[in-house]
């Protein structure tokens, strides 16, 4: 996405976009390694939630693959069908 159409997403407030950029540099890595903590665990209540809130920082940039993978990781965990979650 460009930054203008990033910019009108937030009101065209530059400083509000580096803000929430920041914040998802600092809190995507630990949705990334919640994900993965629980599928190792086969915690589908935790899988779903932690895709969540992933699926939502990444929308505020996009709907794009990332999202689409976010989403799939949540709807597994939500049906408790955690088969292919290594795979998403």
């Amino acid at each position: 996405m460009h930054r203008a159409a990033l910019l009108s997403r937030v009101g065209n407030d530059p400083e509000l976009l580096k803000e929430i950029v920041g914040l998802f540099f600092d809190e995507c890595p630990k949705a990334l390694s919640a994900i993965r903590q629980a599928v190792e665990r086969r915690d589908a209540n935790a899988v779903e939630f932690s895709a969540h809130a992933l699926k939502s920082m990444i929308g505020n940039f996009t709907v794009s693959g990332a999202w689409q993978a976010a989403l799939d990781l949540e709807m597994m965990g939500r049906e408790s069908e955690l088969a292919n979650a290594d795979n998403a």
